[in-house]
């Protein structure tokens, strides 16, 4: 990160760096979260040996991502950049349990200052672009595995809390993030009803 130009920020995983974006001074912010079972002892940083405690965060539902991801190619934005990099990428279903933890973890905190009514829109976007047999065998692969399986059934658990009813705080979200694009009616129908198929087809 250094080698990046990005300095530490002020929280563990935080870090900044200034460009300037179209003439435009602007910080751009990245930050590097480690999965809380291999993130080791302590309750903020991660323990990443040589690195210290300060360059990765740990952070719980994340698991999932060391079980179910694929190899993706990022290229540059610009397309004189002939920059390419081969990045291993979350699949679906872990970014499912990682979406409904982070959901989850700030809806319950006080005043709920943190909650983002987009991160609701993502797991309706994942519920209704995935099928729900793939999400399901996903969700059961991501419970076979000793690294992930206490935090996806966590998940799974949260899903039907979150929105398993046109009312539930994650549903309602949704709503919220599409205000005046969709008819509320049929985002809070379409949460309920795409949650319900997926939890029957865990518990068949």
């Amino acid at each position: 990160m250094a080698r990046a130009h990005f300095q530490p920020g002020l929280q563990p995983g935080s870090w900044l760096s200034m460009r300037v974006v179209d003439s435009v001074p602007t910080t751009i912010p990245i930050d590097l979260l480690v999965p809380e079972a291999v993130a080791g002892a302590g309750r903020r940083g991660a323990r990443l040996g040589e690195h210290g405690d300060r360059a990765g965060r740990r952070a719980r539902g994340l698991e999932g991502a060391l079980v179910e991801h694929s190899l993706h190619v990022l290229r540059a934005l610009v397309t004189a950049d002939p920059r390419a990099f081969e990045i291993r990428v979350a699949g679906p279903s872990a970014l499912l349990v990682a979406k409904v933890h982070k959901i989850a973890n700030r809806s319950q905190e006080p005043e709920a200052k943190r909650v983002n009514d987009k991160d609701g829109l993502d797991v309706l976007r994942l519920l209704r672009v995935i099928p729900s047999r793939e999400l399901a065998a996903g969700l059961m692969r991501l419970q076979r595995e000793t690294v992930s399986a206490e935090v996806t059934r966590e998940a799974i658990a949260q899903l039907d809390v979150l929105f398993g009813s046109t009312r539930s705080i994650g549903t309602q979200m949704a709503v919220r993030a599409t205000e005046r694009l969709e008819d509320p009616a049929i985002i809070a129908e379409s949460c309920e009803s795409l949650t319900r198929e997926l939890l029957d087809l865990l518990r068949a």
